[in-house]
């Protein structure tokens, strides 16, 4: 029986599966994970963010808010 969902080959969703397109993001020399960022409360609006993989600490800039994962 096929894997439901078509093609086959994994998920499109593993980072291993993507490519070179989705690479590790780093800062400093530490690997960078999307989070989930929500700062509405504070007027900072909600998106994903960057935190270091090894502290868990977010990646923030000069006015100590979280940095768009986008931006990293």
């Amino acid at each position: 029986m096929a894997a439901k969902g078509g093609k086959g080959g994994g998920s499109k969703n593993n980072i291993a599966n993507r490519g070179s397109s989705a690479r590790i993001k780093e800062v400093n020399g530490k690997q960078i994970v999307p989070v989930e960022y929500r700062g509405a409360n504070v007027g900072h609006g909600n998106y994903m963010a960057g935190k270091y993989a090894d502290s868990g600490l977010l990646v923030k800039d000069e006015n100590k808010v979280p940095i768009p994962y986008q931006l990293i």
